[in-house]
């Protein structure tokens, strides 16, 4: 008897520390924001003049701003579609080239000048 209550509280502490880490992991995927690509978009946003509002903001998830795509776990930003938003002039360096998971990129239908920066083509 003592056995089977020695058990039990095994089974017990197992399950409780799976149902935790099972909740933290989704908790986690539910709130995840991708920081550093966070950072470079509002960089890229600050110093792109544009004439459009966005509803880009350091205090809400980039995952569910206009125009962002993040991968299934929200952890990388991989397409930016920004077109007819009003951005104007030469696209800034070290601010789209930090986005190092970016698959796609469409800001057709503005007025960009120049070549893409040095730091973006590497």
């Amino acid at each position: 008897a003592k056995r089977n209550t020695q058990m039990g509280k095994l089974g017990f502490i197992f399950t409780a520390i799976l149902l935790f880490g099972l909740i933290s992991c989704i908790f986690y995927h539910a709130y995840a924001d991708p920081h550093e690509d966070k950072q470079a978009l509002l960089d890229f946003l600050l110093r792109m003049p544009h004439s459009r509002l966005l509803n880009w903001s350091p205090d809400t998830q980039c995952c569910s701003w206009i125009g962002i795509t993040c991968n299934a776990d929200r952890t990388r930003v991989v397409a930016l579609r920004l077109p007819g938003v009003g951005l104007s002039g030469l696209i800034p360096s070290n601010t789209l080239s930090r986005l190092s998971a970016l698959q796609t990129l469409s800001l057709r239908n503005n007025r960009i000048s120049g070549p893409l920066p040095s730091d973006f083509t590497k």
